[in-house]
């Protein structure tokens, strides 16, 4: 968890950082010492944040979140409401992410922004004039089919490296390896292109800000090679914010709306 608090709706204080409880009851709790921390008793007027995991229509709760099993199902917006009294905002994580690149960091010339997480799993966020566009369950491009029988995130995640070599992605010296990798993304940054024709495709997470990592050239390369119907491809831009970007996204979207 990684919670901050501003003052006057520009400038973010310094983050109080905690380790996720797979429990909810106790991860609301360590939630509400940090917010404790980081408000230094003043009073909260409203509250953003993003969470891993896919949200019901309602963004009350998660239905789906592999890493976080104890928390789905739960009431995580009542439950923050009871607790704060205050407007309770929540989003998937890469919302907020993508949100702080498009209006902070490497999607900031841009009207449309793609970006994409290649981490542990893969998600991705479309934002619009530096909002989130509106879905029913949000959008997970890292679960698109890439081969028949794998999803992008199968292919390309620190997830899945280790479930197919049995070695974390950073134990992974074999270049052959990383080259796949940079060709399955690309094939799936191809299909979040033609069906999203973003301005910029921003890229961030470990597998691509790591090191080592799946090289940038070589899935610009890839996606030249592969791209039929679009004139031109739009800039692939590395994430430049990094841990930072989702308090900024939540900054930007709890400004929205006042």
């Amino acid at each position: 968890m990684r919670v901050a608090g501003s003052s006057d709706g520009k400038e973010l204080g310094e983050p109080a950082i905690a380790g996720t409880p797979g429990d909810f009851e106790e991860g609301m709790k360590v939630f509400e010492d940090l917010v404790s921390k980081v408000s230094g008793g003043e009073k909260i007027e409203a509250i953003a944040g993003g969470i891993a995991g896919v949200f019901d229509a309602e963004h009350t709760q998660l239905l789906r979140s592999p890493n976080l099993l104890g928390w789905m199902g739960k009431p995580i917006k009542e439950e923050l409401t009871k607790r704060f009294g205050v407007p309770i905002y929540l989003y998937n994580d890469c919302d907020m992410d993508g949100v702080g690149e498009a209006v902070a960091g490497a999607g900031q010339d841009f009207k449309t922004v793609a970006y994409l997480t290649v981490s542990t799993g893969v998600g991705g966020s479309l934002i619009v004039a530096g909002e989130p566009v509106g879905s029913g369950f949000g959008l997970e491009p890292g679960q698109q089919i890439i081969d028949r029988e794998n999803s992008l995130e199968d292919l390309v995640s620190g997830a899945g490296f280790k479930k197919r070599f049995e070695k974390k992605a950073e134990e992974i010296s074999n270049n052959a390896v990383w080259e796949m990798a940079a060709k399955d993304l690309a094939i799936g940054i191809h299909n979040t292109i033609v069906h999203w024709s973003p301005d910029v495709v921003v890229l961030g997470g470990k597998m691509i800000t790591g090191n080592p990592a799946i090289d940038l050239g070589l899935v610009e390369e890839n996606l030249k090679r592969i791209m039929k119907i679009f004139p031109t491809l739009p800039p692939i831009r590395k994430a430049e914010l990094g841990d930072k970007s989702g308090l900024i996204g939540a900054l930007e979207l709890l400004n929205k709306h006042k």
